[in-house]
């Protein structure tokens, strides 16, 4: 498996309508679904600073979950490393009946900043960025105590370029911890990184979920009729064959495009 791919599962019905409109939806990280969103990385910050690192205490409220706000915003979306786990088959592929579609991690990143500069035809900011989420607290405490030691160390030749690099990185990581309990879904985290500077701003639509009102914006997959679609793997319990997916794929513009079927087996996925 390339490890450059990204997966995302889905049923089948969603699977037709990603293809269709060509696009992800990456949503405000405030809206997901897991309520520690951001928050668990956040409090172990808070004890490091407070017991490690008392100096940089007031750096607590500038990354505190209250200041993910309208002038500091991350939209995510999530994917997993790979395209062929029975656990994600079960969770989010509809028992097995779905799809894993697997993205070219840097196509998505190129074809993004390509498609918003095409739509404005001048210099841009803002872009997605790939990093897997992080699920050892001793490592997520590992690289947020060399983001303190490094800020200390660059804030004797430029404080305001060390904070803002620390501010940066710390809220980053944060956006990255989830617990260990979650390490089976291998996740894979694309970013947008949104501030009052990101030109043009971003157009957030918002629809309806089952955690409330959820903020996102339309990320297109696809420009200038190249896909960042490299591989599609068929759930273990799939009923179309590959050759009416693949006639769907080629009505959509959509060629070689890999096609495969998962080797979980039925009571891979029902009886976890």
């Amino acid at each position: 498996m390339s490890t450059n791919l990204a997966f995302r599962y889905a049923s089948v019905e969603t699977f037709f309508k990603m293809i269709e409109n060509q696009e992800l939806w990456f949503t405000d990280l405030r809206n997901m679904n897991d309520p520690e969103e951001y928050s668990a990385g956040y409090e172990i910050v808070k004890r490091i600073i407070n017991e490690e690192f008392p100096d940089c205490i007031r750096l607590l409220e500038e990354v505190s979950p209250n200041k993910i706000d309208e002038n500091f915003k991350i939209l995510i979306c999530c994917f997993c490393s790979d395209g062929d786990r029975s656990n994600m088959w079960s969770e989010y592929g509809d028992n097995g009946k779905g799809v894993a579609i697997g993205y070219d991690k840097n196509i998505i990143t190129q074809n993004h900043i390509l498609a918003r500069f095409e739509e404005h035809f001048q210099p841009i900011s803002g872009r997605v960025v790939f990093h897997p989420v992080i699920y050892s607290e001793e490592l997520f405490r590992e690289y947020v105590r060399n983001a303190l030691h490094d800020y200390i160390n660059r804030s004797s030749l430029n404080i305001k370029y060390a904070r803002g690099i620390l501010h940066a990185h710390l809220i980053r990581l944060c956006s990255l911890y989830k617990r260990e309990s979650f390490e089976c879904e291998n996740e894979v985290r694309g970013l947008i990184e949104v501030d009052e500077r990101t030109f043009p701003p971003y157009k957030l639509e918002k629809r309806s979920t089952d955690y409330g009102i959820a903020y996102y914006t339309k990320v297109k997959f696809t420009c200038n009729n190249i896909t960042a679609i490299r591989e599609i793997v068929l759930g273990p319990l799939f009923e179309q064959s590959d050759e009416q997916l693949r006639s769907k794929l080629d009505d959509l513009g959509l060629k070689n495009i890999k096609i495969r079927r998962s080797i979980c087996t039925y009571n891979d996925v029902v009886n976890l």
